[in-house]
């Protein structure tokens, strides 16, 4: 089960899914859904506090940076 967050305003457009397991094994056994584009656990710009704080540029630079990461895939 996956929690979703829609962002509004300055975040327009962000959508963060969130999920909890058991532990390490269940967690890695879960399926993502295709509009996932990047897993942001680990990253600190997505904590709400650090989130709450940043503007719409720090989000599209954030998002670019993941964005062409993900394309040499």
């Amino acid at each position: 089960m996956f929690s979703i967050d829609v962002f509004e305003g300055e975040m327009n457009g962000l959508i963060l899914c969130e999920t909890e397991a058991e532990g390490l094994e269940e967690l890695m056994s879960i399926t993502f859904p295709e509009y996932a584009t990047a897993e942001v656990t680990e990253d600190h710009f997505f904590i709400g506090g650090s989130l709450c704080r940043a503007g719409s540029t720090d989000l599209k630079e954030k998002l670019s940076s993941f964005l062409s990461k993900r394309s040499k895939r």
